[in-house]
C-alpha cells in the first residue's frame, strides 16, 4: 500500500509540474508580423517569444536580420542571416531596425493615456495611446497575456504613417536554440559590424551611383518636373541652405556626392506628409545632393534660403 503521505506528496509534486508547464507554455508562442511604413513595401517576418526573450526577424537593405533581445537584462544579440555572423549589445541598440523596442523608448518620451481594453486578432489588449499635449503620437494594443504590444499604430498629423500587427499567434513551446546565433556563425562586435554597414552599398545605391555621371548638373534656384527614375544632380554650397519641396505624387531619395563620387545617404521622403526636405551642411565635404526620383509624378523645386 502506497503511504499516504507520499501519495499527496506526489500529487501536490504533480500539480506544481502541470501548472509550471501551462505557465511556460502562456508565455511561449510564434506569430506572424506585418510591418508597413508609408512609402515602403509591405515587410511580413516572425516573431518568437518565451517568458523574458523575444526574436524578432526582419529583412532590411536587402538583409535578412533578427533581434533577439533579453528584456530581463536589456542585453541583445544582433544576427546578420545574410551574412552568417552575430553581434552583441543593448537593446537600445536595435531600436531603428526594431519598431518594438522604438515603442518601448517612446513610452518614456510621450505621456501614456489608457483608451480601455479591445479584443485583437482573438487576443485580450489594454490599448494605449502615447501623446504629446492633445496629439496622439502612436497607439498600441498591449496583450494582456503576453504584456507584449500585438499592433502598433504611428501617426504623422492624423494620418497613419507606421503599422505593426501580429497574427496566427500561437501558443507553444519554442526552442532555446531559437534565441541564440547558431553555431557556425562569426561573431563580430558590434562597432565592426556598423563600420561594415556603412561601408556597405544596397543595390539600389549602386545604380544611383553608375547614373551619376550622365545626370543632368543644375544650381539652386530651380524647378524641374521629375519622374519615376529621374536623375539630377543639385549643386551645394557650404554655409548655404537648399529647401526642396515636391508638388504631386512623389518617392524620393537624397544622396550627397562630392566631385561625382558617393558620400553618404541623406534620407527618403515619401508621401504627402514629406514633401519638403531641407540641408543645411552635408557630410565630409559634399558639394552635391543627386535626387532621385523612385517613383511618381512631381515637380520638383529647389531654393536657396538665408541661414
Amino acid at each position: 500500500m502506497v503511504n499516504k503521505r507520499i501519495f499527496v506528496s506526489l500529487c501536490i509534486g504533480l500539480m506544481f509540474i502541470v501548472l509550471t508547464a501551462q505557465k511556460t507554455l502562456s508565455a511561449s508562442f510564434s506569430a506572424d508580423v506585418l510591418w508597413k511604413m508609408e512609402g515602403m513595401p509591405e515587410r511580413y517576418s516572425k516573431l518568437y517569444m518565451s517568458d523574458n526573450l523575444y526574436r524578432f526577424d526582419t529583412v532590411q537593405d536587402e538583409q535578412s536580420l533578427g533581434f533577439i533581445i533579453d528584456q530581463k537584462t536589456d542585453k541583445a544579440i544582433i544576427l546578420n542571416l545574410t551574412k552568417r555572423v552575430y553581434s552583441e549589445g543593448s537593446r537600445a541598440d536595435t531600436m531603428m531596425g526594431n519598431p518594438f523596442e522604438a515603442h518601448f523608448a517612446m513610452r518614456s518620451m510621450y505621456k501614456v493615456v489608457d483608451e480601455g481594453e479591445e479584443i485583437l486578432n482573438d487576443v485580450k489588449c489594454y490599448k494605449q495611446a502615447l501623446k504629446m499635449n492633445k496629439i496622439v503620437i502612436q497607439r498600441v494594443w498591449i496583450s494582456k497575456k503576453y504584456n507584449f504590444p500585438v499592433k502598433i499604430v504611428t501617426y504623422n498629423r492624423d494620418k497613419v504613417y507606421m503599422l505593426v500587427e501580429l497574427s496566427n499567434i500561437k501558443e507553444e513551446g519554442v526552442s532555446k536554440d531559437v534565441f541564440l546565433p547558431p553555431g557556425d556563425f562569426k561573431f563580430i562586435s558590434l562597432a565592426e559590424a556598423e563600420a561594415k554597414e556603412r561601408s556597405r552599398k544596397p543595390r539600389w545605391l549602386v545604380k544611383i551611383i553608375e547614373r551619376v555621371p550622365d545626370a543632368p548638373v543644375l544650381k539652386p534656384p530651380f524647378k524641374r518636373v521629375m519622374k519615376k527614375g529621374d536623375l539630377l544632380r543639385a549643386k551645394y554650397t557650404k554655409g548655404t541652405v537648399i529647401k526642396f519641396k515636391a508638388t504631386g505624387k512623389s518617392d524620393i531619395q537624397y544622396v550627397a556626392f562630392k566631385d561625382g563620387e558617393y558620400v553618404d545617404t541623406l534620407g527618403q521622403y515619401s508621401g504627402d506628409s514629406y514633401k519638403e526636405a531641407e540641408f543645411s551642411s552635408l557630410p565630409d565635404g559634399a558639394n552635391e545632393i543627386v535626387v532621385n526620383a523612385k517613383d511618381g509624378k512631381f515637380t520638383l523645386e529647389a531654393v536657396v534660403l538665408d541661414q
